[in-house]
């Protein structure tokens, strides 16, 4: 990220995840266009997916690391204010998966969620 907006504030919240714990490291495949709870808070206007290569790292990306290989880059880019309209082709809202996720809750420990 620091390579495509210099100075970018990176924020680490995994390292504490259990190892081998699929359910605390899962992530979205390319098949699953995961809606998260912005459309509750804010909403959705439009999406885009990313499919410019400019806006990821390496030719030949990999399956299993959408968050180095796109997701990473793709928020370093917003970061820098690239134009977003840039990353891909527009997808339909309608399109999107609703994820069934329960809200985060905080207590003095920190933030907890699945």
């Amino acid at each position: 990220m620091n390579g495509i907006a210099p100075g970018v504030q990176v924020i680490d919240i995994t390292h504490q995840a259990t190892p081998y714990d699929i359910a605390q490291g899962v992530g979205a495949g390319p098949s699953l266009r995961g809606l998260t709870r912005m459309q509750d808070g804010d909403g959705i206007e439009a999406v885009r997916e990313i499919r410019n290569p400019k806006w990821m790292i390496g030719a030949n990306i990999a399956s299993t690391f959408h968050g180095r290989d796109i997701l990473a880059p793709a928020g370093a880019h917003l970061a820098r204010g690239d134009e977003w309209t840039t990353a891909g082709p527009v997808v339909s809202v309608a399109s999107l998966v609703r994820l069934n996720q329960k809200a985060g809750t905080t207590d003095p420990a920190g933030l907890h969620g699945k």
